[in-house]
């Protein structure tokens, strides 16, 4: 896959508020089943992994660390929370194609800890951690720049993430799941004051079979007004670890459950991750495939979440998600989560759906409509 346009930033009227363009690029998954490995990789995934990525990430954005400044195109994942990037020690440049030279940074301290990170039976990351200015930028105007972040070097990095045409992964999440033992970079610019609100909104834009162009936003300290709707439902997070929360029953046509879940908003992943039992059911109730195919031209009724009393729609189209060469994914899918907090992940097929709102302070998300 050839190299990815930078993001271009786009920053708002508030200096504290500011406005992240994202750019859709093609899942692991999809990579992967293209290669037809994903079957193999699922089954080989282990059932007690911990629960630091999901697999799908689309979404990415340029940040730049460093003084002088150097450029990394990064992931952004609300179900990690640690920021790493490949450090110059690196020698595999398969996988550590842009390499940061702390010596070429005026700004950068070493803190020395080590920090490692197993994503499933599947991938790993090693490093330490430097601490240096991490800035989103706006061509040549800094847009936001958050001094003394921590960043972390690896040294080490496995052949997984060379699927990836990005160069490492920037977590919004919390910092109790931070391996490196530090605020992650949103938390660190809210206590240094450099955002009005400690929030920030999601908007994913359905683009269809693209890649490379813009397809949403994040807004960092405030709401995306221009997207979203202003009237926004907020629930209480059932943990301090991920965005997690919890839907109370899921119904798809005739097909229903109201067993209560444990379910994270991620942008991390894809597809709508569920327990294998409700995978089945959605599925059949959609007459998808047990390997996750659907027709694409298939008909069936939208699929609706409870949560917290209110009823929430996800659009049958958004469940039906184009390939390409006339082949379409359904977009649930069936997973063992094991005992690590999350029973489902809300991927970008719910984030289409519906504006999310991640207050990491008052520990609540919110949901508004999409601005039509």
């Amino acid at each position: 896959m050839k190299l990815l346009i930078l993001l271009t930033l786009f920053g708002l009227t508030a200096a504290a508020v500011f406005q992240h363009q994202l750019i859709r690029v093609k899942s692991r998954k999809t990579r992967m089943m293209e290669k037809g490995t994903w079957e193999t990789y699922k089954k080989s995934k282990s059932a007690s992994q911990p629960m630091t990525d999901f697999d799908d990430i689309e979404y990415v954005a340029n940040v730049t660390i460093g003084t002088p400044p150097q450029s990394f195109l990064v992931q952004l994942d609300t179900g990690s929370s640690d920021f790493w990037i490949p450090d110059n020690s690196c020698t595999d440049n398969k996988v550590c194609r842009h390499k940061f030279d702390s010596n070429a940074s005026s700004t950068y301290v070493l803190k020395g800890q080590k920090w490692s990170i197993t994503y499933g039976d599947n991938g790993y990351a090693r490093g330490i951690v430097g601490e240096d200015t991490v800035r989103f930028e706006n061509g040549d105007d800094d847009v936001l720049v958050v001094p003394k972040s921590a960043v972390g070097q690896a040294n080490q990095i496995s052949s997984d993430f060379g699927q990836f045409p990005t160069d490492g992964i920037l977590g919004l999440a919390f910092p109790s799941i931070n391996e490196e033992k530090s605020d992650p970079v949103l938390f660190n610019a809210y206590k240094q004051g450099l955002l009005d609100k400690p929030i920030f909104t999601i908007y994913l834009e359905e683009r269809g079979h693209v890649e490379n162009v813009n397809a949403g936003a994040i807004t960092y300290g405030g709401l995306d007004t221009e997207h979203c709707s202003s009237d926004i439902d907020y629930v209480d997070l059932t943990s301090e670890d991920w965005y997690q929360f919890k839907v109370d029953s899921v119904s798809l046509g005739t097909a229903k459950s109201s067993d209560g879940w444990q379910v994270i908003s991620d942008t991390g992943t894809t597809l709508i991750v569920v327990p294998p039992e409700i995978f089945d059911l959605l599925a059949k109730a959609a007459g998808a495939n047990a390997n996750g195919s659907i027709d694409c031209n298939a008909s069936f009724d939208d699929l609706k979440l409870t949560i917290s009393g209110k009823e929430y729609t996800i659009p049958a189209k958004q469940l039906i998600l184009d390939e390409g060469n006339g082949q379409c994914l359904f977009g649930i899918d069936g997973m063992d989560m094991g005992d690590y907090g999350p029973q489902w992940i809300l991927g970008d097929a719910w984030m289409r759906s519906y504006c999310n709102v991640f207050n990491f302070q008052d520990k609540n998300i919110g949901f508004a409509k999409i601005n039509k």
